[in-house]
């Protein structure tokens, strides 16, 4: 079996998972809907390709903004549509003789689009304190300058807990780790330190709106 076929096995399961956790939830519980808008602003940590990106671009992570629409079917479940920009700049190596990598004075940058949509399961609702977990599938556009746009499918996983400002406003934290499977490794550093996964672990926080 393919890299990439094993990549869209992997995809269709978590689809299916997060169909039947809904599913399953819509006839045992009864509906409680709201829409709730939020922005959110985080660290990503590149997990799944750090040596290159602590190479190329001198850190293990980047700042991350992105905004989220939420609609809560029931208590305890809600499913949200996120999308999230993140960039970076560093200076572009090339292969040095001795087998290493030598910087060539060129500056370089990107820019990754994450899009993701995750189900979350919320316990103590209507407490002051709501932690939750979620799971979710995600898809990935990465643009370094001067180099193709690479996309790909993936999957995360998630925690995290609401705090109860008001009746309107909800202040949240949350970690969750991603991952965008053969996106990346064909050439260059990533190929080098054999890393082709995109994802990595991002801590966030940001404040949601409840209509």
């Amino acid at each position: 079996m393919g890299s990439g076929q094993l990549m869209n096995n992997n995809t269709k399961l978590w689809i299916r998972t997060l169909c039947v956790l809904i599913v399953l939830t819509a006839v045992s519980i009864p509906c409680s809907a709201a829409l709730q808008i939020g922005i959110r602003g985080g660290y990503f940590i590149a997990n799944g390709w750090s040596e290159t990106h602590d190479l190329i671009y001198d850190s293990p992570g980047t700042y991350s903004i992105g905004a989220e629409f939420t609609y809560q079917f029931f208590i305890p479940l809600d499913l949200t549509l996120a999308v999230d920009v993140l960039s970076a700049s560093g200076e572009r190596v090339w292969p040095s003789e001795d087998g290493g990598f030598e910087p060539t004075g060129e500056s370089v940058s990107y820019d990754m689009t994450p899009i993701t949509l995750t189900a979350r399961w919320h316990f103590l609702r209507e407490s002051i304190l709501s932690p939750y977990v979620g799971i979710g599938v995600g898809y990935v556009q990465f643009k370094e300058s001067g180099e193709e746009t690479i996309d790909g499918a993936g999957f995360l996983v998630q925690a995290g807990s609401d705090v109860y400002i008001s009746r309107y406003f909800r202040f949240f934290f949350e970690a969750e780790y991603n991952s965008y499977p053969d996106t990346i490794g064909n050439f260059g550093a990533s190929y080098y330190f054999d890393e082709s996964d995109l994802g990595g672990i991002v801590a966030r926080t940001g404040i949601r709106v409840v209509f």
